[in-house]
Order: C-alpha cells, then structure tokens, then sequence
C-alpha cells in the first residue's frame, strides 16, 4: 500500500526533531449521517443545497464560492450571525477531502503539508446515534480502512488513530480493546455533543481500562456544528451532578454546549463528585462496575474551549481569589457554570490535574487574535507542559492554510515553546503502556 513520502522544502527537519498534529481527521462523507446538516442551513438552503439536487461537487462549489463573496459574507453576517459563514467552509472542506476519497488519500493529503517524519493523531468519528440518519458506511469498516493505513510499513509509523468511544455502543469497552491491543490504535476519541455526558457510567470500563494503561483520551470540548439531532430528554434539563443547575436551553444547538462544558471534567476526574453520582445508579440497578480514581485520566481537553471562549476571557471575570483551585476543587454552581470562560475554566483543571489535562490549539489556532494570549499562557510553566498542537484537518484547515498554522505557530511562539507545543508534550500524552514509543 505504501509509498515514500516526499515531501520536503524550507522547513525539512535537519535536527530529527518530529512534529506531532495532534488533532486531525480522515473521515469521508460516507461516515457521515444523510441528515446532518438538517437545520444548519436556513431558508431551506439545505434543500436547494441537497446532494439529490446538486451532488457533492456541486455543493461544494456554490458554498465555496458563497464563502469568498464579499457580498455574500456580509449578507449572511448579518442575517444568522457571525459563526455562519465559518460552518459554510467547514461544509466546504468537508466536500473537498471527503468526497470520492479513502482515508489513506486524506491521510496522503495531510502529509504532503508537513515535513518528511511528522506524525499525526487522526480522531474516528462514531454518529451512528447521533439521531440524524445512519451513514452510508458502519462505524467498523471505518475503523478496519484506517486499521490498514497503520498496518502499512510506511504510513503506519506516521499514524496515531484513536478509536472513537460511544457509550451507546454495545460492548464499546471490548471494542475499545480491541482496536488498540490488536489493531494498532493509539488513543480514544470522546465527542460528548453527539448526545451524552463524559461521566456517562457506560464509559467507566473504558475510563479505567485508560487510566491502568495510560492510555491517552481525546474529547470535543467547544462549541460546533455536529450534534445530537435527536429529541431532547426531559431529564437533560437539570445537571445529573452539579446541584441545583437547571439547564433550559430550548434548541438541541444551543443545549449542546451543556454536553461540552469543561466542568464536566471536574465531574469525572474529582472522585468525590463521580463516587456519589455512580453510587446512585448503582442503587438504580444502572451502574454495575467500581468506583474508579480517574484524577489520573490522561485526557486532552481538544480546541481549548474555542475561539469565542478565548475572546469571551478578555472581557469576564476569571475565578474569584476564592474560588481558586489551590489544588482543592473548583466552585461547582450556575455562576461558574455560565458566567466563566471556559478559557479560565480549563486553565485551572490544568493546574489542578498535572501531567493528567491537557489541552490542544487546534481550530482555536487559526483565529490570529488569540496568539497574544497563547503566549502569555505559555509562561506559565505547568500549562506549557499541557499543550499539545493540532489544526483539525480538515474540519477546519485546507489547502490554504494547513501548512500556514504550524508555521505561524511556530514563528509566534518561538522555537523552544513550539517544540514543547509540537514534540515533548506529545510525546509524553502519547506514551503508554501498551504502545510506549509513539
């Protein structure tokens, strides 16, 4: 199946230092449900839009060329808002690389961006239960095409999959063990806005199966376009574990962020939050494991909390001189819940879980205004040591600008953070028992 890769340029690595991404994707339309875009495109554009009316290629193009008409921006701006036009060239990349492709050429697309050895995490996507149709090829075929890829004697040493983790999955903790003992993944992709809490009792095997391991975890943690489409439950309106936070958001788009807050990793890392909440669902007959000390989960909080948390800081209060963790807990209520960024949120779950959290800059990475920011964060010793790079290919970078953020990075950081940022702490987040040279 493999070829050499060859591509080289200015940035060859003539030091054998090895970039890691961190964060990226193969993924292909085929995985995705038919429906997913149902109520993401006002005035019916999903149906003008439709793959029956147009095809792939044609909706590719129209978006494409709506999202570099100024006129087009604009209008669209100011009718839906300023996040619309960003979920239009995700659509865009979308069609561009997943279209008519395998992930082995995704993944050949992907390299020809970076220098000759960089390695890349690449995150299966599971919407099988995500209520919005099934895809047009089942989640296990898309984990056996990838299987391949890693089993190439080339492309194999350049690819850390993770397998997706689904607590609606039957026997996910089995297929989990599976995929990484016999098949070569690496690590475990959570995506909670397809429906779920991370503390979800269904994901404790997998938690300490994880943490024996030491096994890295990576989990969607911003607010996005994919989600749970489904009909809400009436029990999602209040916190299973924070007291007294009521969660009224109407739209399953809005309610989404309630499934990706950062506060829920405090839930499930903290055992004197998650024993008690176990506890009640073993009492129900819902819960029949132990439980377990996941303070130690190695777990990459992905995107940072987003762009709009980043800019959402310059302006809200961080935590109380109170309210600071000083390695106790962080106040669980509605004020932190909702009125703190999420950027100031996950800064302190890395202070109070070490060389457990982490956290990546991808998606967040191509927003130019959060790098003074970035650099300030990076003085501080403990949350340098966290941060992993990532882009999100090519969710979010495409032809045009995948090369350019590691770049950038690169150049704003400067080279003793970039190399923290892009090898040691990879690295150390990839290392584990059962794959311990990554």
């Amino acid at each position: 199946m493999g070829q050499e890769h060859t591509s080289r340029g200015l940035f060859e690595n003539n030091s054998r230092r090895t970039i890691y991404n961190c964060h990226t994707h193969t993924f292909t339309v085929d995985h995705v449900p038919k429906y997913v875009g149902k109520g993401l495109m006002p005035l019916g554009l999903h149906k003008i839009l439709s793959v029956d009316r147009c095809g792939i290629e044609g909706i590719v193009k129209r978006l494409d060329a709506i999202t570099k008409s100024p006129r087009w921006v604009k209008w669209l701006k100011r009718l839906f808002g300023s996040e619309f036009v960003p979920m239009l060239k995700r659509y865009v990349n979308l069609g561009k690389y997943a279209d008519n492709k395998g992930q082995l050429e995704i993944f050949q697309s992907l390299l020809s961006y970076y220098p000759r050895g960089t390695k890349f995490v690449v995150l299966t996507m599971d919407m099988e239960y995500m209520e919005a149709g099934p895809p047009a090829v089942k989640f296990a075929e898309q984990l056996d095409e990838l299987a391949a890829v890693k089993a190439d004697p080339y492309y194999g040493k350049l690819l850390h999959p993770f397998i997706f983790a689904d607590p609606r999955r039957a026997n996910i903790g089995d297929l989990v063990k599976f995929y990484i003992e016999e098949k070569g993944y690496t690590g475990i992709k959570l995506y909670p806005a397809l429906g779920y809490y991370p503390f979800d009792p269904r994901l404790m095997e997998v938690y300490e199966y994880a943490c024996k391991n030491e096994i890295p975890l990576m989990t969607h943690c911003v607010r996005g376009i994919i989600y749970y489409r489904g009909k809400k439950k009436a029990e999602w309106n209040q916190h299973p574990i924070i007291p007294n936070l009521t969660l009224p958001e109407e739209s399953n788009g809005k309610f989404t962020v309630n499934f990706t807050h950062p506060l829920n990793y405090e839930c499930l890392m903290n055992p004197n939050l998650l024993h008690p909440y176990l506890h009640k669902h073993k009492k129900a007959g819902t819960y029949k494991g132990t439980f377990p000390d996941l303070s130690k989960l190695k777990m990459c909080l992905g995107h940072w909390g987003g762009e709009d948390e980043w800019k959402r800081y310059m302006t809200d209060p961080w935590l109380s001189d109170d309210d600071h963790v000083q390695g106790i807990q962080l106040p669980l209520n509605a004020n932190t819940w909702k009125k703190v960024s999420w950027f100031s949120i996950i800064a302190e779950l890395i202070e109070k879980y070490p060389d457990s959290l982490f956290v990546d800059i991808s998606d967040t990475l191509a927003y130019d205004h959060i790098y003074p920011l970035l650099k300030v964060s990076l003085v501080n010793p403990t949350i340098r040591r966290q941060v992993l790079f990532g882009t999100d290919f090519f969710v979010v970078a495409g032809e045009d600008a995948e090369r350019s953020l590691s770049i950038k990075l690169r150049a704003e950081v400067g080279e003793n953070a970039y190399w923290d940022i892009a090898q040691a702490n990879p690295e150390r987040y990839l290392s584990s028992k059962i794959h311990p040279n990554p």
